[in-house]
């Protein structure tokens, strides 16, 4: 009966369009193909790399207004950055995205767990029969277990929500620095403007 059961099974997973055990072995035990970020084609160097009259020096262009020398922007940036409900959405949505990543991690670990224990000190009855023959009339009793729930990732379903949580957590950051640059540049070049 079992080996009928699991013949049956086998012939519908594989005649069902399931992936061949080859792709869930490279796969890393997961359900589905591995993400691949989409490639575009760059080039390694810009086309006067090769100019010698250029100086080649790395900048940090963290603060690139700065190079107008003006306290006026460093204030307004300074105050922006405070005070920007846009931008505060943004890092709390990363916080939110972190709290969800760790949730969904946490599905990797024992879902319920539970410990307990128990001490009884117990004593046998002066009125029982042969109780002259007992070496001890108290003895105590101790009782200890615990209870593990546990869904096993067999499919990779939980590694692929930590794949996906990661993937959102990423995507979360880069709205925030896309909030970011904007904020900036639109303080920077309307400053410019009405000073021009």
């Amino acid at each position: 009966m079992y080996r009928l059961c699991f013949v049956v099974f086998m012939t519908m997973s594989l005649a069902g369009g399931c992936a061949a055990p080859s792709k869930y072995f490279r796969s890393g035990f997961k359900v589905g193909p591995n993400y691949i970020p989409p490639s575009s084609r760059t080039a390694e160097d810009w086309i006067d790399a090769n100019d010698i009259s250029l100086i080649k020096r790395s900048e940090d262009l963290a603060q690139w207004w700065s190079v107008l020398e003006d306290p006026q922007i460093e204030q307004l940036i300074n105050t922006a950055v405070r005070q920007n409900l846009t931008l505060r959405e943004a890092g709390y949505r990363i916080l939110q995205a972190r709290a969800a990543r760790a949730m969904v991690a946490g599905s990797l670990f024992p879902q319920e767990q539970e410990a307990f224990g128990a001490q009884a000190r117990l004593s046998a009855s002066k009125a029982a029969a042969n109780t002259e023959l007992l070496d001890k009339r108290f003895f105590d009793q101790w009782d200890a277990g615990f209870n593990l729930s546990w869904e096993l990732d067999f499919w990779g379903r939980f590694r692929r929500a930590i794949e996906a949580a990661d993937a959102d957590l990423d995507s979360q950051v880069a709205a925030y620095d896309q909030a970011m640059i904007t904020l900036l540049a639109d303080i920077v070049s309307t400053y410019v403007e009405i000073r021009t």
